[in-house]
């Protein structure tokens, strides 16, 4: 199933959480980006169907999408230096999970490291996704 979210057409609003710093997601932060997304997903273990495993996926992989900035879009989010987690999307057309509709984006990655759950990380960096998302042409996502 296919979950679309419409957007209303408004000014993104500053992304600002107290403790954190916001930025682009740049293809170096592969390794810390892809360390986030294997903390992630280990804690679906606790509720995930019995021999469930994680996507395979991997840095190299996560890199080169991190290069396509054109396509798609990654925010970090920083604490003391530190990843605290990310969010990131992309246009359907180029996602496994593909659609023609140059309209559609796919919301791709949002994970927090669990020492950050509860601090309104999470909805920050969904805050600033759907924000950004009609900046580039996206109507839903």
């Amino acid at each position: 199933m296919l979950l679309r979210r419409s957007f209303f057409r408004r000014p993104a609003p500053p992304l600002s959480l107290g403790g954190y710093d916001f930025r682009r997601g740049m293809p170096e932060d592969a390794p810390e980006l892809m360390r986030t997304v294997m903390l992630g997903f280990e804690t679906f273990r606790a509720f995930a169907p019995r021999g469930w495993e994680p996507p395979d996926d991997d840095e190299e992989r996560l890199r080169g999408w991190l290069e396509r900035d054109d396509d798609v879009w990654c925010q970090v989010a920083e604490r003391t230096g530190e990843m605290a987690g990310h969010v990131a999307f992309m246009p359907a057309a180029i996602h496994a999970v593909s659609s023609d509709d140059p309209e559609l984006a796919h919301l791709w990655q949002l994970f927090v490291r669990e020492q950050h759950w509860g601090t309104g990380l999470a909805t920050a960096l969904h805050t600033a996704a759907v924000a950004t998302a009609p900046t580039r042409g996206f109507r839903e996502l």
